[in-house]
């Protein structure tokens, strides 16, 4: 059936991969059902070098592990894959969750909390965990998330010290769906020249952040389409930003961005051409007038663009 024709009754392409029904009967009539949940459950883990300009000295080969789209309660073999790949991690200074721990947006998350709290458990930084909420996280969840162990960044902002240096976490809370970020609130308190990360569930706030001196920021929510054709691309991006912030690095003027594909899967348990990730992001100090460190940065970043 051409897509035209699809169009015309109502079935839109975006509709079929977008609830849960329809997507489950075209992944069964196109045989690749179970290729796509294995692919959904073949976690990588990612490890990724970040040179970042003028970071203080004694955050040079500070390590951060983002985590991002649980949708824990969509697949329950999720929880122990995710467990078996993060309980081997070693020498991690802080954890960056940024939302969507489950995946109904209704009722009861009992079960979701549960399972969160397995995986936090298996979790051992040197300083914190970190979180904000995802489109799919209810306000009431909070408490319940701060309870297992996760220190939840609502529109606000804390300060790590090391060796008498700072370097500045802040979270906004969700910007897709609630739309109650509020970055001027979150990083207010935090000087102009500090080195600070900012935590969304989304991009889609991507230039307010620029404009607040954020030097990296760091999302999920994209899935990076999750369901990737070759040549075509995704055919959902479910975001009001840029295709440049759909997956990877992207730059917004002074500040980097990374989206991850995050772990879990939304709609449909499948995955294909887009892996799920738990990223290691190692940071390494950069001094901006070293002229032939710019010239890398900047080269590599236009490619990535």
């Amino acid at each position: 059936m051409k897509i035209s024709l699809l169009k015309k009754i109502g079935l839109h392409v975006h509709n079929l991969l977008s609830y849960g029904l329809h997507g489950k009967l075209l992944l069964f009539l196109s045989g690749f059902r179970k290729r796509g949940k294995h692919n959904a459950l073949d976690v990588q883990i990612r490890e990724i070098d970040f040179r970042f300009f003028d970071l203080p000295p004694a955050f040079d080969g500070f390590r951060i592990l983002l985590l991002s789209d649980f949708h824990i309660d969509h697949t329950h073999e999720l929880c122990e894959v995710i467990i078996n790949k993060i309980k081997n991690i070693d020498n991690i200074d802080i954890v960056c969750l940024t939302g969507d721990y489950r995946a109904r947006v209704l009722g009861d998350f009992s079960y979701c909390i549960n399972y969160m709290k397995k995986i936090v458990d298996t979790l051992h930084p040197r300083y914190d965990i970190f979180g904000v909420r995802g489109n799919h996280d209810s306000p009431k969840m909070t408490p319940e998330l701060e309870k297992i162990g996760i220190t939840m960044l609502n529109n606000a902002s804390t300060v790590i010290e090391k060796d008498g240096e700072h370097l500045y976490i802040a979270g906004v809370e969700d910007p897709h769906i609630y739309k109650t970020d509020d970055v001027k609130k979150a990083v207010a308190g935090i000087p102009g020249s500090a080195s600070t990360i900012l935590l969304a569930h989304s991009p889609e706030v991507y230039q307010e952040a620029a404009e607040h001196s954020i030097n990296l920021y760091l999302c999920g929510h994209t899935h990076g389409g999750q369901i990737v054709f070759p040549k075509v691309g995704a055919l959902v991006k479910n975001m009001r930003a840029p295709g440049k912030c759909m997956r990877g690095f992207w730059k917004h003027k002074g500040m980097t961005g990374f989206t991850t594909t995050g772990v879990g899967t939304s709609a449909i348990n499948a995955r294909f051409n887009c892996p799920p990730e738990i990223v290691l992001l190692t940071l390494h100090r950069v001094v901006s007038g070293n002229n032939d460190s710019a010239h890398q940065i900047k080269s590599e970043l236009s490619e990535i663009n």
